[in-house]
């Protein structure tokens, strides 16, 4: 095999997957509603205080948890979640599509609660 035919199946191989990609967002476009799309294990590494939730390849939602670390197994790697009644668990980061959310903390939620109510409250005078 040339390696023009190895590049062209690559091409191919990404452009399909963007392609699959495309149609599980719109697929579950509330459920992954203020959610970001993370394509590299490096972007997940550098996230801290996320929560995750991922569609694996054959087209399933997790609801996900919050994340705790990456870890490397056998050449592969492994995002370790944690839910709110501190159980854990890992998905594989090549076996699934990965999108995360920043965690509003008490005074993010606050912050945000007064500044719409604020907002209603003059959208009504």
């Amino acid at each position: 095999m040339s390696k023009l035919d190895e590049v062209n199946i690559i091409m191919n191989l990404e452009i399909n997957t963007n392609k699959f990609l495309a149609k599980l967002v719109k697929k579950y476009k509330n459920e992954l509603n203020g959610f970001t799309y993370l394509p590299t294990i490096n972007d997940v590494i550098q996230l801290k205080k996320i929560f995750i939730r991922y569609i694996s390849i054959k087209g399933v939602l997790g609801y996900g948890g919050f994340y705790s670390k990456v870890i490397e197994r056998n050449g592969k790697f492994f995002i370790i979640l944690v839910n709110q009644n501190k159980q854990s668990w890992d998905i594989s980061f090549d076996d699934n599509f990965i999108f995360y959310k920043n965690i509003e903390n008490n005074n993010d939620q606050k912050r945000n609660f007064f500044t719409n109510l604020l907002n209603k409250y003059q959208n009504n005078n």
